[in-house]
């Protein structure tokens, strides 16, 4: 029998077994080097990439070289981003864990925005399903008054004011938080629509002066929710058959309109992820696109007087060639608007948006007055979904002012 000096030897076909695994991982390192993204990640990260260590350190400081080596490998072969994406998805769909902290991912696929922040990841819940589920008096007075005063305001200008609210996924799916949800906050918007909440006493105020009109059709939600493609549930922001019944009940309470006409025809269809940035990779969503709010409807040209008080503001101007009413409406929300504004083209002649997340508090005052002056709409709607809601006195405060000038 041979004598060796080894501690082991392969026997068999191992050596050709270890070969294939050695060929097999070896196919990714090649591919990556032939399709290296090197060059666009030092343009992008504005640095050298490592270079390839010498042999002679394995000897020297074997750690050393390992990780030099695996900083080269990360800098020359490609797969970089693939990699990142495919963890990302494999978290997602299969583990089923939330990109980052303010993510929350809910039962049948929903999913939760808790804040815009990662930093206070749950800033929503506490928001609308703890501050607004229980209001206090102050917060209830300050909103009551702030919707009077800017509604009488307009009024005097003859025009007619709006605040129109949209319902959020965290007060419509509540049902599909999971259990590790603090059951602190899963109690409380889970109770949310069943209580006195802030929104709720609002609109009763609100009816019974006639100081103020409050739109949030939360009912007329609840009823369509559950059906496919509706908000959709893997969005923060509506889209499709939310956004379309919310502007034609909104134009018909508003009184710009008579009749309820939600009949249009619309197909199930992709749409963007709104959020794809927090989970460094797209999804597929479907919602109900209205073929319509593509066809009918002109963008003007911006309106470039504009800059002169705000040097960011975007307002856009869709002009409608066959609407339902001869009106013009001036919309000033917030994100939850873009959706809204092609699907409102179809009931007003002339629909303006000022998205109000382009202009600085201290530039409100100057912008408000020159849109009132300078477009003379007959409805003025303002736009939030009911999470930020409570951001009105802030959001709004330009017209405070307008109105204290009145005086």
């Amino acid at each position: 029998m041979p004598h060796s000096n080894s501690r082991f030897r392969l026997h068999g076909q191992a050596s050709l077994v270890i070969a294939l695994v050695v060929c097999l991982l070896s196919v990714p390192a090649i591919i990556g080097w032939e399709r290296s993204n090197a060059r666009a990640t030092r343009e992008l990260e504005n640095r050298n990439m490592a270079a390839m260590p010498e042999l002679l350190l394995l000897r020297k400081n074997a750690p050393e070289y390992i990780k030099a080596m695996d900083a080269y490998l990360k800098d020359t072969v490609g797969f970089r981003i693939q990699a990142n994406a495919l963890y990302r998805k494999l978290r997602y769909f299969v583990f089923r864990d939330p990109p980052m902290p303010n993510i929350t991912i809910g039962r049948d696929g929903h999913v939760f925005l808790n804040s815009p922040r990662p930093t206070s990841p749950y800033a929503f819940f506490e928001s609308l399903c703890v501050r607004q589920g229980d209001p206090s008096l102050k917060e209830l007075d300050l909103l009551d008054s702030v919707m009077a005063r800017i509604s009488t305001y307009l009024q005097g200008q003859g025009i007619q004011a709006t605040f129109a609210i949209a319902p959020s996924t965290l007060s419509l799916y509540a049902d599909k938080l999971p259990l590790q949800v603090s059951p602190l906050y899963r109690k409380a918007c889970l109770a949310y629509p069943e209580q006195d909440h802030l929104l709720a006493r609002l609109q009763r105020q609100g009816m019974a002066s006639r100081r103020y009109q409050l739109f949030y059709p939360y009912d007329l939600f609840a009823a369509h929710k559950d059906e496919k493609g509706f908000y959709p549930k893997e969005r923060y922001h509506w889209e499709g058959k939310s956004s379309y019944l919310f502007a034609r009940h909104l134009t018909l309470a508003s009184g710009a309109i008579d009749t309820l006409i939600a009949d249009d025809a619309a197909e199930l269809s992709v749409v963007p992820d709104d959020i794809t940035t927090f989970f460094g990779f797209a999804r597929t969503i479907k919602a109900y696109v209205y073929p319509y709010a593509g066809q009918m409807i002109i963008k003007m040209d911006p309106q470039r007087w504009l800059k002169e008080f705000s040097a960011q503001a975007r307002l856009n101007h869709i002009k409608a060639e066959s609407s339902l009413s001869s009106k013009s409406v001036l919309m000033i929300a917030n994100s939850f608007g873009l959706s809204l504004a092609p699907h409102l083209a179809r009931c007003f002649e002339h629909v303006y948006f000022l998205d109000l997340n382009s202009i600085q508090e201290h530039e409100q005052r100057a912008v408000f007055a020159a849109l009132i002056k300078r477009i003379r709409p007959d409805y003025v709607f303002f736009v939030f979904d009911d999470v930020n809601f409570v951001q009105i006195p802030s959001r709004l405060a330009g017209f405070m002012e307008l109105e204290d000038m009145e005086r």
